[in-house]
């Protein structure tokens, strides 16, 4: 007889699921969705103009596996023009594969990995326990965080964990979802040389790189690339239109690597799902070409601006409610707030969950950040935690903060 896996649901899917049972409808204004997992799609005054369709008559022949060459050319330029222009060592379209999402890109990665004893962070992407659980040669080996230190990763504690451990790759989201943190700059560039020193492998989340908050990024995104010495190295981004271009439904993603590995991945991606759709990758390039004309800087300011008053707005709100924020976001559009302070009816994330939907708001519990591939540990952290989004528009943001604040008095 067959036998069958069984498979992790989604923390946010499990929680939109509940959501739906109770009455919530998309675009319903009656709720606030503060598990909204994509940035606000409307315009931002100074960010690049919202494309409003897209033109298929001529584009409905698939397109090659790995994606259109003028395509991966533009992903290859973005990346030399806006961080390697000191590099001797440029990308090129054949260290680009376009795919169908970032979850797609990870799985394409991870698929032709023959075997490895693979670090990651915990709290981190909540679809990284699913990934990680479809690999038998994927041995994974999780990194704790500290609550005390705002979820702050330490290099020295992570450098000495994958030395103790003896990892020989590392998967790490930057900006973090769901903590917000950043890794920049010296310790960044730490973290990669080291990786190659060590001949470790690196997969390196950048969905959110375009959301940061320091004052020395204003204007600018944020990209390992920066920090690699050769295109070759063994080192793989992960980005797409998803989040800092604000396209989530174009489903379009990259994966940017050396090219053995990513003619590897355009292999894998012949029987994953074929390749990306052909007017989604139009659409893209004409995006990227405007985009580039352009210039990023007053689109970067446009769109950190923007989050960061919705980020202050919300951290203000819930300072009030005595929920507390260990560490103030430095990235993406989350925040991460402790809830065991407050009454026994809602001091955990599931409690809280159930407190919100009957107020017709949404959040994600913690437990669901604990990357956790096949369940495998039977302790579950971050009982007490919950992800705040501010992806939705601030005047939906700032009500549902008000809102918050008063069913909390």
């Amino acid at each position: 007889m067959t036998q069958y896996k069984t498979i992790q649901t989604s923390g946010v899917i499990a929680v939109m699921q509940k959501a739906f049972k109770n009455g919530y409808q998309s675009n319903d204004k009656d709720w606030i969705n503060f598990g909204q997992g994509s940035p606000e799609l409307g315009d931002i005054p100074g960010d690049f103009v919202r494309k409003t369709h897209i033109e298929i008559d001529n584009y409905t022949g698939y397109a090659p596996v790995g994606g259109l060459k003028e395509l991966r050319q533009l992903v290859a330029d973005y990346y030399n023009h806006n961080f390697r222009l000191k590099k001797d060592s440029k990308y090129t379209w054949e260290n680009i594969c376009i795919t169908t999402g970032g979850r797609t890109s990870l799985t394409k990665v991870l698929s032709i990995i023959k075997t490895t004893k693979m670090g990651y962070l915990s709290p981190d992407y909540a679809s990284y326990a699913g990934a990680l659980g479809l690999f038998k040669d994927i041995n994974s080996t999780p990194i704790f965080l500290d609550p005390k230190n705002g979820f702050q990763l330490s290099n020295q504690h992570l450098l000495e964990q994958m030395k103790k451990e003896k990892i020989d790759s590392f998967l790490l989201s930057n900006p973090s979802n769901p903590t917000g943190q950043l890794v920049e700059g010296l310790d960044l560039e730490k973290l990669i040389n080291y990786c190659e020193k060590e001949n470790i492998t690196l997969i390196h989340d950048e969905f959110y790189s375009r959301f940061v908050f320091k004052d020395d990024y204003f204007g600018k995104a944020i990209s390992a690339s920066e920090f690699i010495e050769n295109s070759e190295d063994d080192v793989f981004l992960i980005d797409g239109m998803t989040k800092s271009w604000r396209y989530p439904g174009f489903r379009l993603a990259w994966v940017v690597g050396p090219k053995t590995q990513i003619k590897e991945i355009i292999k894998a991606s012949s029987f994953i799902d074929g390749g990306s759709s052909h007017p989604i990758q139009m659409a893209a390039i004409e995006h990227l070409k405007e985009a580039s004309k352009i210039g990023y800087t007053s689109s970067n300011r446009a769109l950190q601006s923007t989050f960061k008053e919705k980020r202050d707005i919300l951290a203000k709100a819930l300072s009030k409610v005595n929920i507390r924020v260990n560490h103030i976001p430095e990235g993406t559009f989350y925040m991460f707030g402790d809830v065991s302070k407050l009454g026994s009816d809602k001091n955990t994330g599931d409690k809280f969950l159930d407190f919100m939907i009957q107020n017709k708001m949404i959040i994600v519990p913690g437990k669901y950040f604990d990357i956790n591939p096949n369940e495998a540990r039977k302790d579950i952290k971050y009982q007490n935690m919950v992800r705040f989004s501010y992806g939705p528009e601030k005047n939906i943001d700032a009500q549902g903060a008000q809102r918050h604040v008063n069913l909390m008095r």
